[in-house]
């Protein structure tokens, strides 16, 4: 996809560093909008990256993008609760 001009990479890193470069919510809808428009799993993948990043930034573009992730929604858990979230999502 390109994103602003510059060809978005194929790695994880390159999707959050995109997501992470939007300065507005209106900026992070449309390159959400266009990401879609390419990738079926857009929303979830996005939904994962941002479990990378610290609190309040995540939570932040959650909002901005319209995504939540895929196992915690948009909680905040501890890393205990992480660990046992993904526990149970492997049982299933």
């Amino acid at each position: 996809m390109i994103w602003h001009g510059t060809e978005l990479g194929d790695t994880c890193g390159d999707l959050l560093a995109a997501v992470r470069a939007c300065t507005s919510k209106e900026e992070a809808r449309e390159f959400m909008s266009a990401l879609r428009a390419e990738d079926q799993y857009a929303d979830p993948n996005v939904g994962y990256l941002l479990g990378y990043l610290d609190r309040e930034e995540r939570a932040k573009l959650e909002d901005w993008c319209s995504v939540s992730h895929p196992i915690f929604g948009c909680a905040q858990p501890t890393p205990k609760e992480a660990f046992r979230a993904g526990l149970r999502a492997a049982m299933h």
